[in-house]
């Protein structure tokens, strides 16, 4: 799990929960990754973690005004990107995207 920390980009825009990694100490960082722990494990994920912010950016340079040059992002909450990043982490190594094998 801490390989899954280190490895999401800190400097992206933050979810919906405005979290910010960079101000968390060793002992924050050991409790968070024991909370995270523990919904993996039970599968109980809570609500706050499932939001996003919705966002539409433009495609092009210039205002987002028009509806057919712009295109929709999802910030997710820092919790809810470091579950993910684990989930994609073991999916990867299990092999299950191996061709044929799904």
């Amino acid at each position: 799990m801490k390989e899954s920390w280190k490895s999401l980009n800190h400097s992206k825009a933050t979810g919906p929960d405005d979290f910010d990694p960079h101000h968390m100490s060793d002992e924050h960082i050991d409790r968070f990754y024991h909370q995270i722990k523990d919904m993996i494990n039970s599968q109980d994920f809570p609500e706050y973690i499932k939001v996003a912010k919705l966002l539409s950016l433009s495609k092009k340079s210039g205002a987002a005004c028009i509806p057919s040059d712009t295109r929709g992002i999802q910030l997710l909450s820092f919790p809810f990107k470091v579950i993910e990043k684990v989930a994609y982490t073991k999916a990867m190594a299990s092999g299950i995207f191996e061709t044929g094998s799904y």
